[in-house]
């Protein structure tokens, strides 16, 4: 694996990772949205090893999926071709804070079209503000 990529891992079923393998990933728009929009969720390594990405996509899908589990390895390019959101980037983290915050009134209402869905059970806004048209 060269410095342009990242390995991380995606926890699902067995029945979607076989889909996933013969077809590749596909991002499906949901109503209700997940915690940070329409896409692919991966767990990757942290600077100090305090936790295991691959146990973390387990236990994730344990929690949120239904049917025998598994976790695929996922490489991702990291180059500037690729969007990819890095939660821990100190200037991601400041600029996120400051547009949640302007726009926490907005998500309010919109939330308040939403009738289920795990994001809306955990009041994880972010998915529903990224997804939101207008």
């Amino acid at each position: 694996m060269d410095e342009l990529s990242l390995e991380t891992f995606h926890g699902t079923t067995r029945e979607i990772a076989t889909i996933i393998l013969n077809e590749g990933f596909k991002i499906i728009p949901k109503e209700v949205t997940n915690d940070l929009g329409n896409g692919i969720y991966t767990f990757c390594p942290d600077d100090y090893g305090y936790w295991n990405p691959e146990e973390n996509a387990k236990r994730y899908a344990k929690q949120y999926k239904r049917g025998k589990v598994i976790v695929l390895k996922v490489i991702i390019d990291t180059s500037s071709q690729t969007t990819y959101i890095d939660l821990d980037d100190p200037v991601f983290m400041r600029e996120w804070s400051k547009i949640r915050e302007q726009l926490e009134h907005r998500a309010n209402n919109i939330w308040k079209k939403y009738s289920t869905g795990s994001a809306k059970r955990r009041h994880n806004i972010d998915g529903i503000l990224l997804e939101s048209k207008g």
